[in-house]
Formats: structure tokens, sequence, C-alpha cells
């Protein structure tokens, strides 16, 4: 059987002073040979931490393994020790399609192409992917058939198991976990095919009627806009927010269908209609063109063509929606001042020339207060709207009167 195979496939490199060896694994090879990486701790505890740590994310990841036929992994990194695996190169000088190379090119791809065979007795540990080779096992487990066919890559390091190794060992862990850069939130949204909100913000970046195909909507790596950016509405993040807020509860993020991704973009595409024909500021720039970006971000700052102000839109679109009374909404938004400082935010959300994301929360109560929609529980008590308001000013300004 495959899976009881001593001889990998395998392509070998150098990265700083680690010599590598790339190769793939099926899962029965990986349950079968790769443990976690207790042999490098210096204390059980330390390893049972590792243990309670592990099982965290393992069923996620096992259901991701069993649940979807696209699923894909970077390479584990694996430990190798007690054991002495041979390596074999090929012999290239008789393959024709290559045999205009120079030597200096046949000898570093017979260095860089070969075999490598594992004689049965080494240890092998993982070094990054743990979580993933435990998820592995458990899938196996759970469902042995789905996995049967996949072959998994796998690098392959040398450890050294004395003291000096195991502080090698562990400093590349270290390095691989917490030294390399990961992927921003950004990035996240333009590639994740799991998170429906991203599939939902993507969709309406290209393809909602009033975003003039993304050429309004930033692509940054964090939920922040550019200081200087003074020609897009907004960026990709937070359209990946305001779909997160406005998903009904019985569409989940991460176990949908494109049925689901259709109903949450008509959602999407509902608030963003009903926004743009109500709203005084994005009727002026989406519909009559009588204002440009640059009036509402730079010359007279407007919360509503910042991130902070198009989440709080969706929670009171969200809100009154769901109290049927978007009516109420439409005849009321207009009296809410929101320019910057402008009467009705000042030290909430506008705090002496910065935004105060952190107040997102006691802003979404302040309006729905200035709406006179505030249910009573949420004006008072350590929670309520009276404290938080007191808190974010430190009582320097009284709460605003009501718009409505």
């Amino acid at each position: 059987m495959i899976d009881n195979l001593k001889v990998f496939p395998c392509l070998r490199g150098v990265v700083g002073k680690w010599v590598y060896y790339s190769t793939v694994m099926t899962a029965e090879q990986i349950a079968r040979r790769i443990n976690t990486a207790k042999s490098i701790r210096e204390a059980d505890g330390l390893n049972d931490y590792l243990q309670r740590e592990l099982g965290k994310n393992v069923n996620k990841i096992s259901k991701y393994l069993i649940n979807n036929e696209w699923r894909m992994f970077n390479s584990i990194v694996v430990g190798v020790f007690d054991g002495i695996p041979d390596w074999i190169t090929f012999n290239l000088d008789n393959i024709d399609r290559i045999a205009d190379a120079s030597p200096e090119e046949l000898n570093y791809l017979s260095d860089s192409i070969g075999m490598l065979v594992l004689n049965g007795d080494e240890k092998m540990f993982a070094i990054d992917g743990q979580h993933r080779v435990e998820a592995i096992k458990k899938a196996l487990n759970e469902n042995n058939k789905s996995l049967l066919d996949d072959q998994y890559p796998v690098l392959l390091v040398a450890h050294i198991d004395n003291n000096e190794g195991k502080k090698r060992t562990r400093r590349l862990f270290y390095d691989i976990n917490k030294k390399a850069v990961k992927v921003s939130g950004g990035d996240l949204a333009v590639i994740s095919e799991e998170d429906i909100d991203a599939v939902v913000a993507r969709k309406l970046y290209a393809e909602y009627r009033h975003f003039d195909n993304g050429k309004i909507i930033a692509l940054t790596s964090t939920a922040n806009m550019d200081k200087s950016d003074v020609t897009n509405f907004t960026n990709l993040l937070t359209l990946c927010a305001v779909a997160k807020l406005i998903k009904p509860s019985n569409i989940k993020s991460n176990n949908w269908n494109d049925v689901d991704v259709n109903t949450l973009y008509e959602i999407a595409t509902e608030f963003f209609d009903f926004m743009i024909d109500n709203v005084n500021e994005y009727n002026s720039y989406f519909l009559e063109a009588s204002q440009q970006i640059r009036y509402y971000r730079s010359e007279n700052p407007n919360m509503l063509f910042r991130p902070i102000g198009l989440i709080l839109l969706a929670k009171l679109y969200i809100y009154f929606k769901n109290n049927n009374d978007l009516d109420y909404l439409k005849q009321n938004i207009n009296e809410i001042d929101f320019n910057l400082p402008g009467r009705h935010y000042n030290l909430i959300v506008w705090n002496r020339g910065r935004i105060e994301a952190t107040n997102q929360d006691v802003a979404y109560l302040l309006t729905l207060y200035l709406l006179d929609r505030l249910p009573p529980d949420m004006l008072d008590g350590d929670s309520g709207l009276n404290a938080k308001f007191g808190l974010a000013t430190k009582g320097a300004i009284a709460l605003p009167e009501k718009v409505a």
C-alpha cells in the first residue's frame, strides 16, 4: 500500500542554515508518522498547555477537511530525528529535453530533485502545522473515505535531539509562527471563499450599480481609509463589515451556498439603495453628482464618508427594518448632523481632529436617542447611554436634544 511507502518524491532546498526536503504525504502517512512537538518542550506542563491550545481549532479544521472538496493547506513543517533519511538524486544527464542545459544548471537540478528514503525508525513531529496534523487524524477517524486521495505538502527539516538542537527547533517554530508576516485583513477580504461576508462584499464591489465597477471602493490592508484618499467612497473591508451587520441570522458566515450569497447581496443592495435615496449627502454625491468625495472628506469632514459612519448606518438600518420602522427612519434621518465635529457627535466620533473609533457603540445609542427610538432600558445603568456618553465626553457636554 502507498501508505506504507518509505520512498517519497522530493525537492531539496536551502534557506539560511536550514536544509529542507519538500514532499507530499497522504493523510494516512501523516497520521501514522507525525506527532505534535512535545519533544522540544522544556517541561510537561508546557506540552500540556500546547495540547489544550491545539483543541481549540482542531474541530474547525477537521470539519473543513471533511466538508470542503476544495480544501487546501500550506506545507506542514516537520522535524525529523533519531534516524537519517537517505537522499537519492536523479541522474539527469540523459534527458533529451534538458540537453542544452549548462553543467552548472544540471548540477543545480540534480542537487534539487530526487527521492527521500525514510527507514521507518525516524521520529517525526510537526514544528508548524500541529493543528492541521491533529485535524487530519480526527477527520480520518470520523470520515475515512473523504481524505484517502489527498496528498498534503510537507517540509522535512533535521532536528537534533539535544538541548542546543531543541533550542534551534524552538527558534524555528517561533520564527514561523510569530515573525512571519500574516495575511492582512484587506488581503483576506480579496481572496476569501470561506466567509460569505467577503464574498458578498466583492460582489458589491464588482456589480453594485452605484460603485462604478469598484472604481470608488479602495482596496486597503486595514479597515481605515487613507487620510489623503479623497476619491474613494469607502473600502472593501467596510463592505465586509456592512455585510456582516445586515446578514440574517439564518445565513451562516462559513457554511453558505449560492442562494445565501444572492439573498445577502439583495439585502445589501436594498440597504445601499435606501441610504442613497434618502440620505441627503449620499443623494448629492451618487444621484445628483453635485458634490465630490473631496468635499465630504477633506474640506468639510462628514462621518458618512468614513467607515465609522457607514457602519453606523448599517446598524440603524437593521434596527429600523427589524422593527418595521424604515419609513420613520426615512423621514427623520436627515435631521441628524453627520458633520464633524458638528452638533451631535463632537467628542463622541470626533475629538480634536481625529476619529474616535472606540466610541462606535456610543454613537449608535446616541443616534437612536436622537431619533427617539432608544429603548428606556438602554438609557440608564452602567451600560446605558448616559453612562457611556458621560465617560466618552468626560462630562464636558450634555446629551443633545432629540431631533424627532
